[in-house]
C-alpha cells in the first residue's frame, strides 16, 4: 500500500499511463458529443417520434443485457490490448458513418438505431477490458490514485462534452458534429498503440457448460447476501424509471420547453460540475452521516432532483433554471450514491469471485433498467412528454422505499 500522506505517485511520469489517461479522455469528450448529438439528430432533423426516441435509446443499453454475462469470460481469452484498439476503432467507423449517411443523404432512423446497438456492442467490450487492462499497466499501490486521475479525465469530459455538443450541432448540424467523436476514437486507439504491457493472460479453455456453472455462483451470491440484493433490486428499479424519463429527455427539452441545442448542451455542463462536486464531498458526507443515512438520502434527492424536471415549465429562463437545478443536482448525488454503492458492494466480495457478481449486478441494474426506455416511449406516444417525466419521476420513489425497508438503512460503515 501507498503511504497515506504521499502525492507524488509518479503517475504523471508513467509514459504509459500517460497515453491511456490522455487517450481515455479525449475519447470521453467525443463520446459525449454523441451522448447529446446522437438524440439531437433524431429530434431535429428526423423528427423522431417519443416512441422511436425510446427505441433509439433502447438499442445503445440493449448489449449490456444481451452479452454482459459472457463478455468479461470472452476478454480473459484475447489480449487486452488489442481488443481496447479493436473496439475503438470499430466505433470510429460506426460514428463515422452518420456523418457520410448524411452527406449522401441516406441518413435515416434505422441507421441511428443499428450505430446505437454496434457501439453498444463495443462499448461493453471495451468497458470490461478497460477494468482489467489497468491492473497490468500501474502498480498495485498506484490503482487507486490511476482510477481517480482517469475519472477526473472522464468529469473534464462530461463538463467540456455537452457545451462542445451544442455549439457543434448549431454550427456544423448535427451528423457532422459526431466526426468529433469518431476522431476522438482514433486519437485514443493511436493511444494505446504507443503503450507496452507485457501482459498475462490465464489458462481459460473452457465448456460452455462450465460458463454457464459460473454465472450462476455470481447470481447465487447476490440473491443470497440481503445487502447486495437490496442495493441490485433498488438499483434496477430506480434506472428502469429513470431510463423513462432520460430516454425523452432530449425530446422533453426540445419540444415541450422550447430549448434549444446550445442550452441543451450547457444543461449538461451543469451536469458536469454537479458530478465533480459530488465526488469532492462523498468522503465527508458519509462520514458524517453514515453510509445508509448517505445512500437514501441521495436516492431522495435524486428523485427530488427529477422532480424539478418534471414540473419545468412557465418563461424560458424559469423553466432552464429549474432543468438546470434538476441536471445539476441530480448529478451531484447520483455520484455520492454511485461511489457509496460501489464501496459497500466491495466489501462484500471475495476477490475469487468479484468478477461474476459485479458482471451480474451490472446486468440487472443496468440492462434490466434498459427496458425503461422501451417503456418510456410508450408513454410518451401514449399520453404526452410532461406526463411520461412525471411517472418517471414516481417510478423512482419504489426504489427509494425499497432502499429503506431494506438492512442497508441500518449500515453506518464499511
Amino acid at each position: 500500500m501507498a503511504e497515506p500522506g504521499k502525492r507524488n505517485d509518479g503517475l504523471w511520469l508513467h509514459c504509459d499511463f500517460l497515453l491511456l489517461w490522455g487517450g481515455q479522455t479525449i475519447s470521453q469528450m467525443g463520446s459525449q458529443v454523441t451522448l447529446w448529438g446522437l438524440p439531437l439528430v433524431a429530434v431535429l432533423l428526423l423528427n423522431a417520434t417519443p416512441f422511436q426516441m425510446g427505441i433509439l435509446a433502447l438499442m445503445g443499453r440493449l448489449p449490456l443485457l444481451l452479452i454482459g454475462l459472457v463478455a468479461g469470460v470472452w476478454v480473459d481469452q484475447w489480449p487486452r490490448r488489442r481488443i481496447l484498439m479493436t473496439a475503438d476503432i470499430g466505433r470510429a467507423l460506426l460514428i463515422g458513418s452518420i456523418p457520410i449517411a448524411a452527406w449522401l443523404h441516406v441518413l435515416s432512423f434505422s441507421l441511428l438505431c443499428l450505430v446505437a446497438f454496434f457501439v453498444g456492442i463495443l462499448t461493453v467490450f471495451f468497458d470490461v477490458t478497460y477494468q482489467s487492462f489497468l491492473p497490468s499497466m500501474v502498480e498495485p499501490n498506484q490503482l487507486i490514485s490511476a482510477n481517480s486521475k482517469l475519472e477526473s479525465g472522464t468529469a473534464l469530459a462530461s463538463i467540456v462534452g455537452p457545451g462542445l455538443a451544442g455549439i457543434l450541432v448549431q454550427l456544423v448540424s448535427g451528423p457532422f458534429a459526431m466526426l468529433a467523436d469518431a476522431i476522438s476514437f482514433v486519437i485514443s486507439a493511436a493511444s494505446l498503440i504507443g503503450i507496452h504491457v507485457q501482459e498475462v493472460l490465464p489458462d481459460t479453455q473452457r465448456e460452455s457448460r462450465k460458463l454457464l456453472v459460473e454465472i450462476n455462483k455470481g447470481i447465487r451470491f447476490v440473491w443470497e447476501q440481503p445487502i447486495l440484493r437490496a442495493l441490485t433490486i433498488s438499483a434496477a428499479l430506480f434506472n428502469l424509471f429513470d431510463n423513462v424519463g432520460s430516454a425523452e429527455y432530449v425530446l422533453y427539452l426540445t419540444r415541450t420547453l422550447g430549448i434549444g441545442a446550445v442550452f441543451v448542451g450547457s444543461v449538461g455542463v451543469l451536469g458536469g460540475v454537479g458530478w465533480l462536486l459530488g465526488a469532492m464531498i462523498t468522503e465527508p458526507l458519509t462520514k458524517r452521516l453514515g453510509l445508509g443515512t448517505t445512500l437514501i438520502g441521495s436516492i431522495l434527492f435524486a428523485c427530488i432532483a427529477k422532480a424539478f424536471v418534471a414540473i419545468a415549465g412557465g418563461p424560458f429562463l424559469l423553466a432552464l433554471g429549474l432543468v438546470m437545478l434538476g441536471e445539476f443536482l441530480f448529478q451531484c448525488v447520483a455520484t455520492v450514491y454511485i461511489v457509496n454503492s460501489v464501496s459497500l458492494r466491495q466489501a462484500f466480495l471475495p476477490s475469487e469471485i468479484r468478477g461474476r457478481v459485479t458482471a451480474v449486478i451490472r446486468v440487472v441494474s443496468w440492462g434490466v433498467g434498459s427496458f425503461g426506455a422501451l417503456l418510456g416511449g410508450i408513454l410518451a406516444e401514449w399520453s404526452n412528454l410532461r406526463l411520461t417525466m412525471v411517472i418517471a419521476v414516481a417510478g423512482t420513489l419504489v426504489a427509494l422505499i425499497w432502499i429503506v425497508l431494506s438492512p442497508v438503512r441500518s449500515v453506518s460503515s464499511l
